[in-house]
């Protein structure tokens, strides 16, 4: 699926996820809540929804104007101040809910945009097919890993697997190991 397009018009993101990025994106958030209102998003509200569409074209400005790195740094923010339940408490549970989170946050899509395999003890495969950064999802992927890891984990790595959609590839593939 190509970036910063959404699957059809109809399709809305919450006004949660979208202060969650404006929150996260720190000394720079004033200018994150101007390109949201120059693309119909202005005062976004947590209890609202929104034109997907309209948020990815402010996610793209936001990208140009400030790289890879600073959609990595604020996805890697999102988990941070996310609630879990309490039988989220280890990685496979974490990388389970990473995958619910999309449809939880982004009405009106009922694609299957993720795809878990576990593989091994302590290895996943994780396939994202949505119309957000790559740079964006893995740094919320790298912080849901790095939160729930094992206690006896000596760390964790994240590698592209296959694919790239920064690439032209329809999805993103990660290797997750831990």
């Amino acid at each position: 699926m190509a970036q910063y397009i959404a699957r059809a018009p109809e399709i809305q993101v919450s006004g949660a996820s979208v202060l969650a990025v404006v929150a996260a994106m720190g000394m720079f958030k004033a200018r994150a809540l101007q390109l949201l209102a120059e693309h119909g998003i202005a005062d976004p509200r947590a209890e609202q929804w929104y034109p997907q569409q309209a948020y990815l074209n402010a996610f793209r400005e936001i990208a140009q104007a400030m790289g890879p790195g600073v959609l990595n740094m604020i996805g890697r923010k999102i988990p941070e101040s996310a609630h879990f339940p309490p039988h989220i408490d280890c990685i496979e549970r974490a990388l389970e809910a990473f995958c619910l989170g999309y449809s939880l946050n982004n009405r009106g899509d009922d694609s299957k945009v993720f795809n878990l395999q576990l593989d091994g003890a302590r290895a996943a495969k994780v396939a994202m097919q949505t119309p957000y950064p790559c740079a964006y999802e893995r740094g919320i992927l790298e912080a849901m890993v790095k939160r729930f890891k094992p206690a006896d984990s000596k760390g964790v790595q994240i590698a592209h697997d296959t694919g790239c959609r920064d690439a032209g590839a329809d999805s993103c593939t990660y290797r997750v190991a831990w």
